[in-house]
Formats: C-alpha cells, structure tokens, sequence
C-alpha cells in the first residue's frame, strides 16, 4: 500500500473513531438514566425536550419506557413535543415517575428557575434528572457568554457553578441521591453548542 492508500486509511480511522465518540457522548442523557431508574420507573416528561433525540434513545433503550416531550417550540424529530408557555406544565400533579431537564435551566433567567423547579416536582412523584453546565471560574464565564449571545435566551448571569445549582435544588426542598461532575471535554457538542468546553453537572433528585 502506497503512501496516499496510508494517509486515506488512517484518516477513515480517524474519523470511525471520533463518530464513535460523539455518538457515546450524546448519548450522556439516556445512559445516566439507564444507570439510576428503578423497573417501575417508566413515565418520563423530558423539558425543554428540543429535537427529541434524548426521548428517542431512551425510548429505544427499554420500550417499556413512555417519554411526553414538553417545549417552547414543536422542534421534534421524532413525533410531536407539547408547546407550553415556559411557566405551568399542563398537567396534573404527580402525573409523571419523573423528569428530565437536559441543559435547559441555565437558558431561564435566574429569577425564575427556582419556580421552574418546583413546577417540575408538581407533575413529577419520584425523581428529577438534571444535566447542566458548571459555570465556575472567568474562563467557564467568558465560553459560556458566547454561547448565552448564540441563543439569545437568557445571560451569563443566569448559569451557575455546580455547587450554586446544588442550592437551588435545596431550596426546592430537593434531596441529592447523585451529583457528578464530567470533564470539560465530555459532550461538548450536545444541543449544537460546538466547542463549548465547560465542565457538566449531573443530579439526580429525589422528590419529596
């Protein structure tokens, strides 16, 4: 094999090697709930659920599982998303095992997060999985101005640091079962934000 059959083959390598990789990391959603559910935990609302890609895998990890998509805009891909006006869930109390808030809380102004929360465990009678963005030193505030602008959404001023997010869900009257931290380089492509490389927060919350 000559030198250019070489370079092509190495670089078809490559290039498996980093789908493979970011195909793992988008799956970051689906495999932690895999991890911490419980079998009869089957009735998920996903919030801010966006192309719906997270319901779908999760979905298609266990068929048993039933995912109600709920977001500003019907931008889903895999069926229909319920538009809702941002502040009430349309449903009833405790309709749901639990919750998925995947990268959304740091899109909603600060002043208004707690009550998010606390609409969530309304309709939600067992746990809450929050993904998010630990925004804990200048630098993680410089990257994460950027991608707030590309949004157009919300501020910096409305992202926390692990331990900030930790005292709203207190607040909340939320308990921790898990808090993990992911390196800054892990899933750093989820929802488009490229090459936003800030560290990620996962919690898994126990409703009182």
């Amino acid at each position: 094999m000559g030198t250019v059959g070489l370079v092509f083959g190495a670089g078809v390598a490559i290039a498996a090697c980093v789908a493979v990789y970011l195909r793992a990391q988008h799956r970051l959603v689906p495999r932690t709930i895999e991890r911490h559910r419980a079998r009869d935990e089957t009735r998920f609302l996903d919030l801010g659920a966006g192309d719906g890609l997270n319901a779908e895998w999760l979905r298609q990890s266990d068929t048993t599982i039933d995912v109600t998509c709920i977001d500003l805009a019907n931008e889903n891909r895999f069926g229909a998303s319920i538009v809702y006006d941002g502040r009430t869930i349309p449903f009833p109390e405790k309709s749901f095992d639990s919750a998925i808030i995947a990268f959304v809380l740091h899109h909603v102004p600060a002043t208004r997060q707690l009550g998010l929360v606390r609409e969530l465990m309304r309709v939600t009678r067992r746990r809450l999985y929050v993904f998010e963005d630990s925004i804990a030193s200048h630098f993680d505030r410089c990257l994460c101005a950027g991608h707030q602008r590309a949004f157009g959404t919300s501020t910096v001023e409305d992202a926390r640091s692990a331990d900030a997010w930790r005292a709203v869900f207190a607040d909340a009257g939320l308990t921790v079962e898990s808090m993990s931290l992911t390196s800054r380089f892990i899933a750093p492509w989820i929802r488009g934000c490229k090459c936003y490389l800030v560290q990620r927060v996962i919690f898994v919350l126990r409703v009182p």
